[in-house]
């Protein structure tokens, strides 16, 4: 023991063992209202856990259900959701004459945003999320609705998101008319170690067709249905820049007959507890 350290009260910090409490001591000012005892003075500041992709999968079908498997993920690090995972789940449809009720018809899902931009060829696209639980769903399903065109889905899943608090701000949106070209709205997170995660559909007249995924998002998925496109990709955030605005999409063969939507969320990484600081006087 370090003669100097005698007779002063220092403050450590330890995390799972003993072995780390001599972490970063420092000299602090012995308080005579505290015993000679190690004290605590409460959790140490919790730390993001990295969010993780675990993967996606997507479908289109007609005037049917779509049932897209939560059990044959590609693209991530995983081919099943597990327990807390979070679901994102995407609903697309260029409609001609209505505004649809989108979104999935499996249970416990909650919807963030539900658009339709108007024009000659609706785009209608709804988001929702579901956290996993102890037994996860195998699947998620889009009902068909009647729709006389085709429709699309894509669900994406996410490991180490809080646990608490998924959502870490407010979503936003954003719809066009008069063209397919959609600009994804811009959003500030709060927590750094979210992960912005941008959603959209256009319009086409005439086939759809793959596109150039712009950077730099993340695992990208796109889904080519029967008249609209529907893609999603991510962004990590450490913190800075305070927005984030999701890069546009190339458009597909575009018209004044054509519209867009497009959401924008956050999810919020898992706290990890670091451990706890104590003080201890030393006595020889």
């Amino acid at each position: 023991m370090s003669a100097w350290l005698r007779g002063q009260w220092i403050n450590a910090r330890y995390s799972t063992s003993l072995s780390n409490l001599w972490q970063t001591p420092y000299l602090g000012p012995r308080d005579p209202e505290i015993p000679n005892l190690p004290v605590s003075l409460g959790p140490e500041p919790a730390i993001p856990e990295r969010i993780q992709f675990v993967g996606s999968r997507s479908g289109s079908a007609g005037n049917a259900t779509i049932s897209v498997s939560l059990t044959s993920l590609t693209g991530g690090i995983g081919a099943t959701a597990l327990e807390n995972d979070i679901v994102i789940a995407i609903h697309s449809h260029e409609s001609l004459f209505s505004d649809e009720n989108m979104g999935p018809s499996t249970s416990g899902y909650t919807e963030l945003a539900d658009l339709v931009a108007t024009d000659t060829r609706r785009a209608n696209l709804s988001v929702s999320w579901k956290r996993m639980g102890s037994t996860p769903d195998t699947n998620v399903n889009f009902p068909g609705l009647g729709l006389l065109t085709e429709h699309s889905a894509i669900v994406r899943v996410y490991r180490n998101v809080n646990t608490i608090t998924a959502i870490d701000v407010t979503r936003t949106t954003a719809t066009g008319n008069n063209t397919n070209q959609a600009v994804p709205p811009s959003i500030g997170p709060l927590t750094p170690g979210a992960w912005v995660v941008s959603v959209l559909n256009q319009t086409v007249d005439g086939a759809v067709a793959s596109l150039p995924i712009p950077s730099p998002l993340q695992h990208a998925v796109e889904q080519t249905g029967g008249g609209v496109y529907t893609a999603s990709g991510d962004i990590p955030w450490g913190g800075t820049p305070a927005t984030v605005t999701p890069p546009q999409w190339p458009g597909q063969t575009d018209s004044l007959d054509d519209s867009w939507a497009a959401i924008t969320l956050v999810l919020r990484p898992k706290q990890i507890a670091t451990g706890e600081r104590i003080q201890i006087f030393i006595i020889g």
